[in-house]
């Protein structure tokens, strides 16, 4: 049976907007909250996706005035080792309208059809080699108020036992760009806007 896409909770969670950190135990650096939504130019000035082409359209698109969500956050990783090539990553990502992102059950239907999407559309041989985790988080939209509570999806995308190099920058983008298109290809809501 597979398991993939799969959905969890994460038992953390932040605020939003939320400030740089520079992590102690990890050699990188949380460049901190951006609203993207209604300031496109500023996706060029994201650290994580200045050299990641698909990453950084998928900051434009999700965030385009046009959709129903924005970017919380992003990183990625595109690594080699002794079992070949490798890479992650994740686009988290919230519903731009108050009323959805405070219930965490508006993501499960968006999740069953993420799932079946994959399972009925994913592009190229890369399937087996892809797999998408999807983590629900509390945050606090401070934006709004200090009361208001709701949830964000980190999707971790991940792509191995890639032959080369060149194959994982290319099933990267598939992978990316399949959850793009996606977030995108969903209405947006007449309610009223986070962002």
């Amino acid at each position: 049976m597979n398991m993939n896409p799969f959905l969890s909770f994460s038992r953390s969670g932040k605020p939003i907007p939320y400030p740089v950190v520079q992590r102690e135990t990890v050699a990188s650096t949380n460049h901190g909250f951006r609203v993207l939504k209604g300031h496109l130019d500023d996706v060029e000035q994201v650290p994580e996706a200045i050299a990641d082409v698909p990453l950084r359209g998928a900051l434009h698109r999700i965030n385009a005035d046009d959709t129903a969500f924005f970017t919380v956050g992003c990183t990625n990783s595109l690594n080699e080792d002794e079992s070949g090539h490798w890479g992650r990553g994740y686009l988290e990502i919230s519903f731009n309208y108050f009323e959805l992102a405070a219930d965490s059950s508006y993501w499960f239907p968006l999740f069953y059809k993420f799932h079946t999407e994959f399972h009925t559309a994913f592009p190229g041989p890369a399937k087996d080699r892809t797999t998408y985790h999807w983590e629900l988080e509390s945050c606090t939209f401070l934006d709004i108020g200090p009361n208001a509570h709701g949830f964000t999806t980190g999707i971790w995308i991940s792509v191995y036992d890639c032959a080369s190099h060149d194959t994982l920058v290319e099933e990267w983008a598939d992978a990316v760009e399949f959850v793009a298109d996606f977030f995108v290809g969903l209405p947006p809501s007449p309610r009223e806007r986070i962002y």
